[in-house]
């Protein structure tokens, strides 16, 4: 699970700021908490973020995704790409970025720490808790000096020769996505809960893409994985009002300038019509909330399968106020979420503060002077009890991070 993060110079956030999902034994007893390895602390299942448009919500968010990308995956970059990484823009390009994460997996504790820029990683250390208590480097890797090669250390527990990763590594992919390049079953074991699905990509929410690409992407992986089809259309099934059935048809489609056929996937819906025969519609003629519905399950049900952290942008948008708590019960029942996935969101329905804890929820606020976001959990503001009526105070304006439209 993952325990906290903190990003530096990275998009609209200037100075260190840190998203924590850990709380103390004071924490309440259901289960939206769940226990760490670290006696007396407990984890969240769910993390809300809310503030104004424009606050750097998104950005946020970004942090999680971006990290799961490089440490697992940006060794599948071209050599010659930048760094996805986006600054704090009036600091300019000589400035780093830098990341830091702390997780469990495997029994223990990890820390993960990267400085770079968009041209080259600086530093980099992947970390483990020894029985000891102290941490210890697994993986890291030090820039010794302009064109020369990083200085690199492999922990005794993996074995990986050394000369394959000086060989293999580049400035910009993460010692540890080269290292998983090996086939080393224990690296993989230990930052296999670093996987995140999520609506969120370096340019924002997932809405840029059209609603057919969305559809077509989910249909893909509901048609090959029957387990996660399953649940799917009994979830939305219960969500919807008369659904009776969903199908995922493949069907053959003439390219007529080609003189090629291909396979394409059609979402159909089935629908009572009382003492009328049923009938069919095509998903994409469906109301907007079912198929956002149809969408946002593709990311949540493999998060849940796996025990991996969902990151969703926007996880009201299209659905009904009632829809979202249900969203969440599907996190916090032990019944559907029994490896402990956690939902890192961002939400508009400010309703939803009711459904929280002060320590899972964060409010993001913007200084319109220097255009610097900064992220405050709840709970570490003076005076906030658990019992107060967050959703009246926040709406008053008590805690900031509310929209002022002149």
């Amino acid at each position: 699970m993952i325990r906290s993060f903190t990003i530096e110079n990275f998009c609209s956030f200037r100075h260190p700021t840190a998203v924590s999902f850990v709380v103390g034994k004071n924490a309440p007893e259901n289960t939206t908490f769940r226990d760490s390895i670290v006696p007396d602390e407990r984890l969240s299942v769910v993390l809300g973020i809310f503030g104004p448009n424009a606050s750097g919500k998104t950005n946020l968010l970004k942090g999680l995704p971006f990290l799961a990308y490089f440490i697992l995956h940006s060794y599948d970059a071209a050599p010659e790409t930048a760094i996805p990484v986006d600054g704090f823009l009036p600091l300019g390009p000589a400035e780093p970025t830098r990341i830091e994460l702390e997780y469990e997996a495997d029994g223990t504790l990890f820390r993960y720490k990267v400085e770079f820029s968009k041209a080259s990683v600086l530093s980099e250390t992947l970390s483990r808790r020894a029985e000891t208590g102290r941490f210890g480097a697994i993986l890291q890797r030090q820039m010794s000096g302009t064109g020369a090669r990083p200085v690199i250390t492999i922990g005794e527990a993996l074995d990986i020769p050394k000369d394959v990763l000086q060989n293999t590594l580049r400035d910009n992919a993460s010692i540890v996505s080269t290292a998983l390049q090996t086939g080393n079953e224990t690296l993989r074991r230990w930052v296999a809960p670093l996987a995140v699905t999520s609506n969120v990509s370096r340019f924002g929410r997932a809405s840029n893409h059209t609603e057919a690409r969305l559809i077509g992407s989910a249909a893909t992986l509901f048609h090959r994985d029957l387990d996660l089809f399953g649940q799917m259309s009994d979830l939305i099934q219960r969500g919807d009002l008369g659904i009776k059935q969903l199908a995922i048809i493949e069907r053959p489609m003439l390219d007529e300038d080609k003189g090629t056929v291909s396979k394409q996937l059609s979402v159909q819906v089935a629908h009572a019509a009382g003492d009328l025969p049923d009938f069919a519609l095509p998903l994409l003629m469906e109301s907007t909330g079912t198929k956002r519905l149809f969408i946002l399950l593709s990311w949540i049900l493999p998060a849940l399968r796996e025990g991996h952290p969902a990151v969703i942008d926007e996880l009201e948008s299209d659905l009904h106020p009632h829809m979202i708590p249900w969203i969440l019960r599907l996190f916090t029942t032990p019944a559907f979420n029994p490896k402990n996935a956690q939902l890192f969101f961002t939400c508009h329905s400010v309703e939803m503060l009711n459904e929280l804890d002060k320590t899972q929820t964060y409010l993001v606020g913007k200084d319109p002077a220097d255009n610097i976001s900064i992220a405050t959990r709840l709970d570490t503001i003076k005076g906030v009890r658990r019992n107060d009526n967050i959703f009246a105070k926040y709406n008053a304006g008590t805690y900031g991070a509310v929209p002022e439209p002149s």
